[in-house]
């Protein structure tokens, strides 16, 4: 490991184009010492001839096993104190790194994204803060990125290092990163039912059957209404656009379910409103 280098991991998959505008975006990073890799996860576009033009990064090619694995492959490959993940399809501002770092070593943090003390409260809500968001100190990491979840990848592993152990983290209120929607995102743009399937029917399930042992008991029954109720969503979803729907109302009912004040699902001014009370910000400079 080589102290103060960050390792930023770049997944793609046929993204050629977007891959050497995020790689310009790592490069152009006023942070120093930084080692970029670009893991493919089995394009079969021209991701590695663009990738072999734009330079100046460590290229991996593996059979494609989905974003979490690619991340994890990155992982290993990785030389840097810190580890930052930046989706082909995002950007970072210049100063993402520099600020990060700055932040993580002053108030010697296990990652840099938000200032929520109690982390693991936040994170067993919702996940606020994608890969591209994240730099991360890599000996707070457990075991990765989750290489078996189809969207929560990055979740999975704030979770899982909440869960084993207190964590200390902080966040900036400026964006210094950016996603680009084009149909092909493994999550934004993506129509409510097939996403919802992937997050809600297979990956959310996961986070209480894995981290079983490390949740209390109302952790866990509160996991486990959250999930049912996300599968009422879904299945009120699916029926919405039937004549009996309309008969029963079923669309007023779905409207009920997305209104900020009568559900916590998907919405910070729900049961996140709770936690308001119980979670004290960290003192830090914007970063």
């Amino acid at each position: 490991m080589t102290r103060g280098l960050v390792s930023v991991i770049i997944p793609t998959y046929n993204r050629a184009d977007y891959v050497v505008e995020a790689i310009r975006s790592a490069k152009a990073q006023t942070y120093p010492l930084k080692q970029i890799i670009v893991v493919d996860d089995g394009s079969c576009d021209s991701t590695a001839r663009r990738v072999a033009e734009a330079g100046g990064v460590a290229y991996h090619y593996k059979t494609n096993r989905g974003q979490g694995a690619a991340r994890n492959h990155g992982l290993r490959l990785a030389r840097g104190e810190y580890i930052a993940s930046l989706d082909s399809d995002d950007l970072w501002d210049a100063d993402f790194l520099a600020r990060s770092v700055e932040c993580l070593e002053t108030y010697q943090l296990d990652f840099v994204f938000t200032n929520w003390e109690k982390v693991r409260e936040l994170f067993l809500e919702r996940c606020s803060a994608p890969s591209s968001s994240l730099l991360l100190r890599r000996n707070s990491i457990v075991s990765g990125w989750g290489e078996h979840m189809q969207i929560a990848d990055d979740w999975y592993m704030i979770l899982e290092m909440a869960l084993h152990r207190p964590c200390r983290a902080a966040f900036s209120l400026t964006p210094r990163w950016r996603k680009r929607i084009d149909g092909r995102n493994i999550y934004d743009g993506r129509p409510f039912a097939e996403a919802g399937k992937k997050l809600h029917l297979h990956d959310y399930p996961a986070f209480r059957r894995d981290f079983r042992p490390l949740l209390s008991r109302r952790e866990r029954l509160t996991l486990a209404e959250r999930e049912a109720a996300y599968r009422l969503r879904l299945l009120l979803h699916q029926t919405s656009k039937t004549d009996i729907a309309e008969r029963l109302k079923i669309p007023a009912v779905i409207a009920r379910l997305r209104s900020p004040e009568k559900t916590f699902i998907g919405d910070p001014a729900g049961r996140s409103a709770e936690l308001q009370d119980t979670i004290k910000p960290v003192p830090y400079p914007d970063l």
